[in-house]
């Protein structure tokens, strides 16, 4: 019986040898299946400057379809600049493939790859890429660590960006996420210093947590009426005046909106029932806070902490029959002053007149630094535009 598993495993072997065989093409280590008629890169350590990824690969005058990069076949190559690839065969960008080219400024793919393996590109010294639109299945930490990267365009394909896809990627200054994106995953933005402008997409369900942690210089992010998530420190110390979050949003998570210390005005939507552990820890420009559910919100004491130093002058708007519930409940009572949120009362001065319309043209002017905004936004859908000036004018006019 010995005798016979080993003459198997020695037939078998042979087998394996008989149908795959490693090349050496253009200073790469190549692996041809005859079988399948395919062919992989499996070692690109030889290569320099820029590489071009072959459409094909000649063997025993047979040309191979080059559908795959193994992983980590080129990382921790420092002597490569760029990568290029002929034809529309690859189909596979493996795990680190690229990890750790810290040269590699450039990278070109054809719309015929569909998978791109984790930390694929980490490391690297690329500054833009487009992604090509077939690819249905991205790795985590796709461009970690690629402080140079100024430009990505997503395909409209994927329906998730994953765990840690540019974190440390301090260069981006604007991104569109595109529509179809239903989650951003687990600290897909830490530590995007240049970021700026965020644009969320409509269909947008969960940012989950630590998602921009540390991206301190986006003033501008709009959260889509889809939005039901915000994961623990999903929002930590971005630089925004204000905050309107959507109805709909149900779970605000831990420190979700931890040291925005630039935010004068936020909007709590009224399908918010319990807010978390220091969900608002280190708002101290906070100014005004609208409390919209048609219930007293549960907050735990610790959730209070961070309007310590600010409860006696951070003005509370919530429906005028729940505001003696509010100065009645423990922690709530802390919270020194109380007003009805009065639709189209803007300024918050609880009169509904021209001055809230002067004060909606303001925030749209630039004129105000965001201490108006919730209140500004009249029509409650997350944007202050000019349908906001009119409803509050129509308003006025009794209509």
């Amino acid at each position: 019986m010995k005798r016979f598993l080993i003459s198997s495993v020695i037939v078998l072997s042979c087998c394996i040898s008989a149908i795959a065989a490693n090349i050496s093409y253009k200073n790469m280590t190549i692996t041809v299946f005859e079988l399948s008629g395919t062919a992989q890169i499996i070692n690109g350590y030889g290569t320099s400057g820029n590489v071009v990824i072959p459409a094909t690969v000649p063997y025993n005058g047979v040309n191979y379809k080059l559908t795959s990069i193994y992983e980590e076949a080129f990382s921790d190559n420092t002597k490569i600049t760029g990568v290029s690839v002929e034809g529309e065969n690859l189909t596979e960008v493996g795990e680190m493939a690229f990890c750790n080219c810290s040269a590699l400024a450039s990278i070109s793919l054809p719309n015929s790859v569909t998978t791109i393996g984790n930390k694929a590109f980490a490391y690297t010294a690329i500054t833009s890429i487009v992604l090509p639109e077939n690819v249905k299945s991205m790795g985590t930490g796709l461009f970690y660590n690629c402080s140079s990267l100024e430009s990505v365009t997503l395909p409209k394909s994927i329906t998730r960006i994953p765990n840690e896809t540019f974190y440390d990627c301090s260069s981006i200054k604007t991104l569109d996420i595109p529509e179809g994106i239903t989650v951003i995953g687990e600290s897909a933005f830490v530590r995007c210093g240049a970021l700026t402008k965020v644009k969320l997409p409509s269909t947008l369900v969960t940012i989950e947590k630590m998602c921009f942690y540390l991206c301190s210089n986006i003033t501008e992010i709009n959260f889509p009426k889809s939005l039901r998530t915000l994961g623990d420190y999903a929002l930590y110390e971005i630089g925004v005046p204000y905050l309107l979050l959507p109805e709909g949003l149900t779970n605000i998570g831990s420190s979700a909106l931890h040291n925005i210390k630039s935010a004068q005005s936020i909007v709590i939507p009224s399908t918010v029932t319990r807010l978390y552990e220091y969900v608002f820890s280190g708002v101290t420009e906070m100014k005004n806070v609208y409390l919209r559910a048609p219930q007293v919100i549960t907050l735990n004491s610790s959730s209070a902490q961070p309007f310590v130093s600010i409860r006696t002058k951070v003005r509370m708007f919530a429906p005028e029959d729940l505001i003696e519930q509010y100065k009645d409940t423990s922690v709530w009572s802390w919270f020194k002053y109380y007003y009805a949120d009065i639709k189209g009362d803007a300024n918050g001065d609880q009169v509904l007149d021209v001055s809230d319309v002067n004060a909606e043209i303001n925030l749209l002017l630039g004129k105000d630094t965001g201490e108006f905004a919730a209140g500004s936004d009249v029509n409650r859908d997350c944007a202050i535009d000019i349908s906001d000036v009119n409803e509050t004018i129509n308003l006025l006019l009794g209509k």
